[in-house]
């Protein structure tokens, strides 16, 4: 998943981290979001309000 200050691990961590951006990091989620990334998607958008 993303965050502004996760990117240096995400772009160290493995090739693949530079391609997860803001708009992408819930593609493919197979797992119920824990409630606090849950919040925090919605608060920035990328999720629609609501349950």
């Amino acid at each position: 998943l993303w965050h502004p200050t996760a990117r240096a691990l995400l772009d160290g961590g493995h090739a693949k981290g530079r391609q997860i951006t803001l708009e992408t990091a819930l593609d493919g989620a197979a797992i119920p979001l824990h409630p606090g990334a849950e919040r925090y998607y919605r608060e920035i958008g990328l999720l629609p309000p609501g349950g």
